[in-house]
């Protein structure tokens, strides 16, 4: 059984000291994106994320939403063990893939081929035991531009590549990021269904969006985040209505 627990959740990154010239000076705003600011010990330190609290098991599909700035992003490389919590706990029991960071998850000098082995060893592929790479070679149309270095490729034609291994991807917790899922409309089509499949395979997903039609169709649980705090929600309908509501620009 996968599991995902946060209990009292906090990611903060100190950025002013007493000593520095701007402590004195800065003004904190209450602006709907960025994280929140907090003075504390001499320091001045935002709160990426704080006080989280949750938890999902087998057959939970989280939509997390929340304007640019709110903290995302950060949840899911949290979940992901790329970031470590600065209080707080967090347990996880299940392989992990995560579809998010295509910049980061690509070898820019490397070439479309080479990176797909990369990828193939990062989610746990025997690429001489298949045919890997002539399925993705086929499912991003990508031809000859397999032969150049990533760093030259659009952010259309790396998130391509990246979802043509995901068609293989069979991990129990599944994180994405919607920033994945762009490109053209025919490869949209493509997309959709390998989308389907990953959703239909894994025991937990969350999946960060600003789609709220298709958190609504796809997601039993929502995650709603504004600076770094949060609502949950297990009906989701009343979530979105929240989200689109006056009162999320001042509750949280």
């Amino acid at each position: 059984m996968a599991f995902i627990k946060a209990k009292n959740l906090d990611l903060s990154i100190p950025i002013l000291g007493k000593t520095d010239r701007l402590f004195h000076t800065a003004n904190y705003s209450d602006s709907l994106v960025g994280s929140e600011k907090k003075v504390e010990k001499n320091k001045v330190s935002s709160y990426i994320l704080s006080d989280l609290n949750f938890e999902f098991s087998d057959g939970d599909k989280v939509g997390l939403i929340g304007h640019n700035g709110s903290g995302k992003t950060s949840l899911l490389r949290l979940i992901n063990q790329i970031y470590h919590p600065t209080q707080g706990e967090l347990l996880l029991d299940g392989t992990i893939a995560s579809l998010m960071d295509i910049g980061i998850m690509l070898s820019p000098e490397c070439s479309g081929y080479e990176n797909i082995k990369i990828l193939c060893l990062h989610f746990g592929f025997k690429v001489k035991e298949s045919n890997i790479v002539d399925q993705v070679k086929d499912f991003s149309g990508l031809g000859e531009f397999l032969n150049l270095p990533v760093k030259n490729y659009s952010s259309g034609m790396q998130a391509r590549l990246v979802f043509g291994i995901s068609s293989m991807i069979r991990k129990d917790i599944l994180l994405m990021d919607e920033g994945i899922y762009t490109g053209d409309y025919n490869f949209k089509s493509k997309a959709s269904e390998i989308l389907k499949g990953l959703l239909n395979s894994a025991k937990i997903i969350v999946f960060a969006s600003h789609d709220l039609e298709f958190i609504r169709h796809q997601c039993n649980k929502l995650i709603i985040l504004k600076k770094g705090k949060m609502n949950f929600y297990e009906d989701v309908d009343k979530g979105i209505e929240f989200y689109q509501s006056p009162e999320y620009l001042n509750k949280i």
